[in-house]
């Protein structure tokens, strides 16, 4: 193996990685959690949270790999640190850099290998969020995408954590100084500008009087228009902090307000209290964030005012949805493949592919219909959710009419958010009753050949990725149906309505 280089800025490299104190650290469920979420992203037996110091790289998180840390020359983690960019390799056996690499020739016979750089905001690459295989591989573009959007999670855990200590410290050492001198507290004031998270004091009963540029840029209020006249009660859900005040209040055995009581409730009893809470920015957008409280005392020990340390999760929540439609397109396919492995008819196939649209994709319901070319007509064939029936309007949708006959016809998927506003949806009363949001369709096509169409609704906006996973069971769907037509004449099962 070619040992990896040594970066120009090595130096400083090392120095910053010294500034999140995380090398020998305890194992922690956050980390372990983001390299369980690249192992599934992946689908690889191992993956590790990687930091490169000096002479070795360090585990902070491990999946599948029993040891700690290994040499740093005999590492993949330190070439991604070496050239800063992510490293994929599909099979080490045919990389001249890696094919006589212990690990790879022995055991544990490592076959394929993706790292993704952990990279400070100052640029600095610190180590990698890498997944392994026994086996050689390829990953689609939309797993390295997941991938490198984990390692941006957890490098900004990691930047999270240093910002929080760093003020917590500092504002420790103002409070024990003699007293706040101008010097100090300009200083102070340089510090709550410059940190990339939303700073956020309040007097002891509420009132802000800190609101620093990063929560001006997460809610759109100016510091101007909050300092003085409001508390955060401004900007927080009102059914999220009645709801905490609830917990509260049980938790405590007396009543807890649904007010500026809520966020000091636990900090007056000398507890901790960190946890996600929805903002409501200006503009009415709701920002997911986690919020660490804490108490600013005075020199006698009383308490002068709270101080909030906000990290926006929106980032981490996109993450975390769309490992959620990844999974969920993964299962469908091993669904339908099952649907179509079992003994029965094509019709009771398609309704087991039916109900695994709903079960995966959370749909309200899911129907598919099969092609009569003669007639030109769509025929119901499955239905799954909250409607089971085969016959009403829908059960014969001529080719170009509403939005089964267009997709029939034009023989491409679709997708829309917007159903209510929709002029091909032919009962917009019937959507706007159920609280129908989205529809989503895709053609089973063989060849050029539309075979039928498979659609669904749902009561929460869809992703492009729904799309993804309905191709998946139309391309299945399509096989098979081409298959049963050429054997024999395609009918309803037993006792079913066409």
């Amino acid at each position: 193996m070619n040992a990896p280089e040594i970066p120009a800025n090595e130096p400083a490299r090392l120095l910053k990685l010294a500034e999140y104190a995380v090398l020998d650290t305890p194992r922690e469920m956050a980390f372990d959690s983001l390299v369980t979420l690249a192992s599934h992203v992946a689908q690889t037996p191992i993956a590790l949270m990687a930091f490169v110091d000096a002479r070795r790289v360090w585990f902070k998180a491990r999946l599948g790999l029993d040891v700690s840390e290994q040499p740093r020359d005999l590492s993949f983690c330190a070439h991604v640190v070496a050239t800063e960019v992510p490293l994929i390799v599909p099979d080490t056996l045919l990389d001249e850099r890696f094919r006589d690499h212990p690990p790879v020739v022995g055991p544990p016979r490592l076959r394929f290998y993706a790292g993704m750089p952990l990279r400070t905001p100052d640029g600095f690459v610190v180590g990698t969020l890498c997944v392994i295989d026994h086996q050689p591989r390829e990953l689609t573009a939309e797993q390295r995408d997941l991938l490198r959007m984990l390692a941006h999670l957890a490098m900004d855990e990691l930047e999270m954590r240093r910002q929080g200590h760093l003020l917590r410290t500092r504002q420790h050492a103002l409070q024990n100084d003699l007293r706040h001198t101008s010097d100090e507290a300009s200083r102070l004031s340089s510090i709550l500008s410059s940190a990339n998270l939303a700073i956020i004091e309040t007097t002891p009963d509420g009132v802000v009087r800190e609101f620093n540029p990063a929560a001006e840029r997460l809610l759109g209020y100016s510091a101007g228009e909050v300092v003085g006249r409001s508390s955060p009660m401004l900007f927080h859900d009102p059914d999220e902090v009645a709801a905490r005040a609830k917990e509260l209040t049980a938790e405590f055995g007396v009543p807890i307000a649904p007010n500026f009581e809520t966020f000091r409730a636990r900090l007056e009893r000398g507890l901790s209290d960190e946890r996600e809470w929805t903002w409501l920015s200006k503009s009415g957008r709701r920002v997911p964030v986690h919020l660490s409280l804490s108490v600013r005392r005075d020199l006698a020990g009383q308490i002068a005012g709270y101080m909030g340390i906000a990290s926006d999760q929106s980032a981490r929540r996109e993450v975390e949805q769309r490992l959620h439609q990844h999974s969920a397109v993964l299962q469908l396919g091993s669904d339908v493949a099952r649907a179509f492995a079992k003994n029965g008819s094509l019709q009771q196939r398609l309704q087991s592919c039916a109900e695994a649209m709903v079960a995966n994709l959370d749909a309200a319901f899911a129907r598919i219909w099969t092609l009569d070319e003669a007639q030109e007509v769509l025929e119901l064939q499955a239905s799954a959710g909250q409607y089971t029936h085969l016959d009403g309007p829908h059960a014969r949708a001529p080719v170009g009419k509403f939005k089964i006959g267009l997709i029939a016809k034009d023989r491409l998927p679709h997708l829309t958010n917007s159903v209510l506003d929709d002029p091909e949806v032919s009962d917009r009363a019937w959507a706007k009753r159920e609280g129908m949001v989205s529809f989503a369709g895709y053609p089973m096509l063989v060849g050029e050949k539309c075979v039928g169409v498979l659609a669904m609704f749902a009561r929460h906006a869809l992703s492009p990725t729904v799309l993804e996973a309905l191709g998946v069971v139309a391309a299945n769907a399509a096989v098979w149906i081409d298959r049963e037509r050429r054997t024999r004449p395609f009918s309803p099962g037993a006792g079913e309505s066409p």
